[in-house]
């Protein structure tokens, strides 16, 4: 098996978007909760679009965005405390998490999510949806702060990037002291094939997977194996809720049809009332020049 070998958990740098939401809030209260589990420093980060003049012309007011960035960041401050270590960039929200993320070598990436769904995603879309798929950096997506992790389901398809988060997601069980469940569920067009003959072979890989994690891993975390059948988002859901955190793949294969319809780890992602920890199926440092921090 050739897949990517991830930097093992935990974090030692923490990035954390931060807006005046109570999902950011949530974002914030687990990002403080690994520092201190871990002594990692964990940064904020206020990203104010650009904003237009009356006119709308040209790429935006550098006045008019600047005192809105001024405004926000003394809310922030307010509300955090004045010490806390947030800095602050312009531009689109998305592409600046992702760039800073890769480009400043944070090992992780706390934010809240609202959890929008039907046409109000549809109109105004999901910032932590866009942010794990173009991430290189492993994205913990939440509504609310859970605070400890005992229990870590981590869903797997036998591809080879799904049995990398698998070892991914055995490590972070490790580091948090927590159990491992692997989970496979056998998509069946009928209930009636949920047999022992259809069962035999997705056990065997299950059994083959979790076999090729590192002994170090599978001593610690002591592994369990789930199969269940039907659709696999549902499933995965309905399993999530004897977990505290789901640890998954965010790999996108980028048919038309799943632009539209979406691919089973975002729609785990947009239902999930478990923090998901999602891992970028590929990671490619960036060269380019890190941005200037702004405190």
């Amino acid at each position: 098996m050739n897949h990517r070998r991830w930097p093992r958990f935990p974090p030692t740098k923490i990035l954390v978007p931060l807006d005046l939401s109570e999902a950011s809030a949530a974002a914030w209260s687990e990002a403080s909760w690994l520092s201190r589990r871990f002594a990692a420093p964990v940064d904020g980060l206020y990203i104010q679009p650009w904003l237009h003049s009356a006119l709308g012309l040209g790429p935006g007011d550098p006045d008019l965005t600047a005192a809105a960035e001024r405004s926000a960041l003394a809310l922030l401050r307010q509300r955090y405390g004045r010490e806390i270590p947030v800095a602050a960039a312009s531009g689109a929200v998305e592409e600046t998490i992702v760039s800073w993320g890769r480009d400043l070598d944070y090992d992780l990436i706390v934010m809240g999510t609202h959890g929008r769904t039907g046409l109000e995603r549809a109109f105004k879309g999901s910032v932590a949806e866009t942010v794990v798929r173009h991430s290189t950096v492993p994205v913990w997506v939440l509504r609310r702060a859970k605070l400890r992790v005992r229990e870590v389901l981590a869903p797997v398809n036998f591809e080879d990037y799904s049995l990398a988060a698998l070892e991914q997601a055995a490590s972070v069980a490790v580091g948090l002291g927590a159990r491992l469940t692997a989970l496979h569920v056998v998509a069946l067009s009928s209930p009636g094939a949920r047999d022992a003959a259809a069962a035999k072979g997705p056990r065997h890989l299950l059994d083959q997977a979790l076999g090729r994690l590192p002994a170090r891993l599978t001593d610690a975390c002591r592994p369990r194996r789930q199969l269940l059948f039907g659709d696999p988002a549902e499933r995965i859901l309905e399993a999530s809720s004897q977990s505290d955190l789901l640890v998954l793949s965010a790999h996108r294969k980028g048919s038309l049809s799943q632009a539209l319809l979406g691919t089973t780890a975002e729609r785990v992602l947009r239902h999930s009332v478990v923090p998901v920890l999602a891992v970028p199926a590929a990671a490619r440092r960036s060269a380019s020049r890190p941005p200037a921090l702004r405190s």
